[in-house]
């Protein structure tokens, strides 16, 4: 009985492991979360362009792409700020990974109202990236984010609980989040075992 225990306990832990990556790949792009299209006017960003720049093998799409895209961060566009910070944290188009600089625009973000960003200064703090690892400042920024009704970090604050990291560990409370995730179309919310 002990051993199916530990077996469960293990592919829950994997299952976990799995879906926070397919949460991180989801996060980059912000997928789900709802947009002000009146206020979005004139800052349109096409996701798909990144995504094909990402994955271009030509060194020159890449560069122009993220030119392009750090004169709208420039520009004070929170969907572009954001983004560049996504580049820096990942090194994606051929940039260095730099947390330093992914921080740098994802609090510019931040000053511009954008939600995403603030789950992913959560998941910075989450994960221990480029800062020691502290639940309560992840909670905070996830709080922030999920209050602007961005399903990862409404999950993410789910997977806190599940866990036992930063809360005491509550199952309940856990599915509630995971279940509220799931109601703002997040896929990943509706996949725990509640």
């Amino acid at each position: 009985m002990k051993f199916l225990f530990t077996a469960l306990i293990l592919i829950l832990i994997l299952i976990l492991i799995l879906i926070l990556i397919l949460i991180l790949i989801l996060s980059l792009t912000g997928c789900g979360v709802n947009v002000d299209k009146a206020s979005a006017e004139g800052q349109y960003i096409d996701l798909s362009e990144i995504d094909e720049a990402i994955k271009s093998q030509d060194d020159n799409e890449k560069l122009n792409y993220f030119n392009a895209l750090l004169v709208k961060a420039e520009d004070n566009d929170p969907i572009a700020q954001n983004l560049v910070g996504v580049v820096f944290e990942n090194g994606y188009l051929n940039q260095k990974m730099d947390i330093k600089k992914a921080v740098h625009w994802y609090e510019k973000a931040i000053k511009n109202n954008n939600g995403v960003a603030e789950n992913n200064m959560g998941s910075l703090y989450a994960h221990g990236k480029g800062f020691k690892q502290d639940y309560d400042k992840a909670y905070t920024y996830f709080a922030k984010a999920m209050n602007k009704n961005v399903p990862e970090a409404t999950n993410s604050i789910g997977f806190m609980y599940f866990n036992g990291f930063y809360f005491e560990r509550d199952l309940k409370k856990a599915c509630d989040y995971y279940e509220k995730s799931a109601n703002l179309d997040y896929g990943f919310g509706s996949c725990k075992y509640c």
